[in-house]
């Protein structure tokens, strides 16, 4: 069964050591949560959630103020799909997340 990733965001730094990335996933089954410090090479954390409230009420745990949360969720969409993963994507202010 494919993964989708419904969330991903990111907190627009670039820096390997200051970047920090959490994505919400689902396998249609179960929701999980990563939460990425330094890139993909960095450390990670996941954990498994019965259902997507679950699953995004415990990554806006992890959105801490003083970034510019941004959800670039579309871009992985947009790539699986074989299309253009450029374009604007609207940022999340530190503290502020859209609904799901």
């Amino acid at each position: 069964m494919a993964i989708e990733i419904i969330h991903h965001w990111w907190n627009s730094v670039w820096g390997r050591l200051s970047r920090r990335d959490i994505y919400v996933r689902t396998d249609g089954a179960t929701f999980e949560v990563e939460v990425r410090l330094g890139g993909q090479e960095g450390r990670q954390w996941r954990a498994p959630y019965p259902d997507l409230p679950a699953a995004v009420a415990e990554a806006q745990q992890h959105l801490t103020p003083g970034h510019r949360w941004v959800d670039i969720a579309r871009a992985h969409q947009r790539a699986a799909d074989g299309r253009s993963s450029t374009g604007g994507v609207p940022a999340v202010g530190s503290g502020g997340i859209p609904a799901p």
